[in-house]
């Protein structure tokens, strides 16, 4: 039987990306079997700056707190996707991912199809943007309510529901 997607309530840290992690983690997961000359080589090729160390920084910053995620089992396991935030956060979130758009996304360079898109609930970045685990910090499970039937209904956070959407056109993942 197959295990159902669970989702949680979490804020990214910014701060835990530190320029030493931020270097390590670009380099590809060969380095460690590499020998010295080539883990030389890797360090040259994949060399990451310290004004690139701080834009990364910036772009988790500028993600509200709170938001909803699930684990990236299938494509990174130590990494979160983000899939559900309030209303009042979408345009910090918006904002956010265009940040990453830049980086070599589906809409680096296209603000204006971008805005499109996400005001039409179309955003497809063609690819999963992840949170790395240890800049992670997750606050609590996303319990679906029970409804009458038995069958689970809308997904609750404590006190307040977190809007499910703008996650490229897929279903919510805490939602039937």
């Amino acid at each position: 039987m197959k295990e159902k997607t669970r989702c949680f309530y979490g804020t990214i840290h910014p701060e835990r990306a530190t320029n030493e992690w931020q270097r390590k983690n670009a380099l590809p997961a060969r380095y460690d079997t590499a020998t010295p000359a080539e883990q030389a080589k890797m360090r040259e090729y994949y060399n990451v700056t310290d004004d690139e160390c701080e834009e990364m920084r910036k772009i988790y910053a500028a993600f509200p707190p709170h938001l909803a995620v699930t684990k990236s089992c299938w494509l990174s396991p130590g990494e979160w996707l983000v899939v559900g935030w309030t209303k009042e956060q979408d345009e910090a979130v918006r904002e956010a991912i265009w940040l990453l758009e830049q980086l070599g996304g589906a809409y680096e360079g296209y603000r204006e199809k971008f805005l499109e898109d996400w005001a039409k609930e179309q955003y497809d970045p063609w690819s999963c943007w992840t949170i790395p685990d240890c800049l992670m910090e997750i606050e609590g499970e996303m319990i679906p309510e029970a409804t009458p039937g038995g069958t689970a209904g809308r997904t609750t956070r404590r006190a307040a529901a977190v809007r499910q959407g703008r996650n490229g056109g897929q279903k919510p993942c805490c939602k039937k």
